[in-house]
């Protein structure tokens, strides 16, 4: 299954709660394939907000219904869930997530091209922004040119 980008939402327009406007850059109208866990807990919250809420429709939106979670507020609840698993967990924000997805992507071998256009930015800033998390990355050249090298022998 897919999710396809093509808008964007301000909250900071004089005068307006928020505007929807088309996507801020190129890289960030886009169609991100949705791995099947993610899928399923979204058809399921799909259902139960079909069944919960009169007058649903397709301008809901994902997180909230007729108006959108503001950014603060998600934070502010996802700092109260943390605090409460303990002090043992680590502090993350929203956009902590989005570092915690690409670094995992890199880590798993996913390429830089791949990875931006999955998050709707260009491979040189994700090599930029990521790469120096993953030193041993440095080595996969080397290591590729040796190992070709042992096959010939």
């Amino acid at each position: 299954s897919i999710i396809s980008i093509t808008k964007s939402l301000s909250n900071k327009v004089k005068d307006k709660v928020f505007v929807i406007t088309t996507a801020k850059t190129s890289n960030s109208v886009r169609i991100v394939d949705l791995d099947d866990e993610l899928v399923n807990i979204l058809e399921k919250y799909l259902e139960y907000k079909k069944s919960h809420y009169y007058g649903f429709n397709d301008d809901f939106f994902l997180f909230g219904d007729i108006r959108y979670v503001p950014h603060t507020t998600f934070a502010r609840h996802l700092d109260k869930y943390i605090n409460s698993l303990g002090s043992d967990f680590k502090k993350i924000t929203p956009h902590g997530f989005r570092h915690s997805h690409v670094s995992l992507l890199i880590d798993i071998g996913c390429d830089s091209r791949e990875v931006a256009e999955r998050i709707g930015d260009t491979v040189e800033t994700v090599e930029n922004t990521y790469y120096h998390m993953f030193p041993k990355k440095k080595k996969i050249p080397v290591n590729k040119l040796n190992e070709l090298k042992q096959t010939e022998k």
